[in-house]
């Protein structure tokens, strides 16, 4: 049973081998102390997903709570066979493809908000004990998109600011050292962002995102705000001749954290772009950390 309802769910590396991995969750106390167990368990390969625990009933798989409440009692939980948190054996394809189907259809089902305050990984609420677990190694931006995309049936394309978020559709151009990589403000999308001081000069980050045939689609973008932004931060788009197609102007002191609309443009086939630039009244900061498109 369970005490309350379901608005997380929550992703774990097991550290361990497939047949280990559900064995362990299987084991019963008092062999298995801590009585663990999780709902479901991904193999490397993502060939096969084993259910241990049923939704209706509550799972033991974090100890800790998350936002001021006892997680177990209203979490799913998804624990992935391998060695992934050691980077021996990285996160596979097969796997991630299968799992974020798979949490695609327990956060349908029960209407989990997709944001990285409702899935989760183990680390955040017990950083101390479980810092890798999946940890930030784990690639949550592009987990996210592919969950938002089976959720809603988009096609949306999510550019990060971290490249290795970043799937075939979507490309960031490495920036100048001007720009500094962060996680200092928290409630960036996927890993963290670029920020670099304002002034009178044309140095921008670049997110590219790749279209199959000519189509107007709508921009967005997210920054993590604070008092130390630039009230008009630009953001240019192009399309992919490389035709300027607009420039607005963002208030990146408001609306972090949050998926902020840069309006809708015609682009074309190709390798289009959205610039994120310094060019602003010095004295401030810009932060270039994703952008999406649909």
């Amino acid at each position: 049973g369970r005490s309350a309802t379901i608005e997380l769910l929550v992703i774990h590396t097991c550290s361990g081998a497939w047949s280990g991995c559900w064995g362990w969750l299987t084991t019963p106390y008092p062999t298995n102390p801590n009585k663990t167990s999780a709902h479901y368990v991904v193999k490397e390969d993502g060939a096969l997903v084993y259910a241990l625990v049923d939704e209706t009933d509550t799972a033991h798989h974090v100890g800790k709570p998350w936002m001021g409440l006892p997680t177990n009692s209203r979490s799913v939980g998804i624990e992935h066979a391998g060695f992934s948190y050691q980077g021996t054996n990285k996160w596979t394809e097969g796997q991630i493809a299968t799992s974020a189907k798979l949490s695609c259809d327990v956060v349908k089902r029960n209407r989990i908000v997709r944001d990285r305050d409702h899935i989760i990984g183990h680390y955040q609420p017990d950083p101390v004990n479980r810092a890798d677990d999946p940890g930030t190694d784990f690639p949550w931006a592009d987990y996210m998109n592919r969950i938002s995309r089976c959720v809603g049936g988009s096609t949306a394309i999510i550019v990060d600011s971290n490249q290795a978020n970043n799937d075939a559709s979507g490309k960031i151009d490495t920036p100048s050292s001007n720009w500094t990589s962060s996680t200092n403000v928290a409630g960036y999308y996927g890993s963290g962002y670029y920020v670099a001081p304002t002034g009178s000069v044309s140095d921008a980050v670049y997110f590219n995102f790749y279209l199959s045939e000519a189509a107007t689609r709508e921009v967005f973008a997210w920054w993590t705000a604070a008092s130390d932004r630039c009230t008009a931060t630009p953001f240019v788009i192009f399309d992919s001749s490389g035709t300027k197609l607009g420039t607005v102007n963002k208030n990146q002191q408001d609306n972090g954290s949050q998926w902020v609309s840069l309006g809708r443009y015609n682009f074309t086939v190709g390798w289009n772009q959205v610039a994120v630039s310094r060019w602003a009244t010095a004295g401030s900061a810009v932060v270039a950390d994703a952008i999406k498109v649909e």
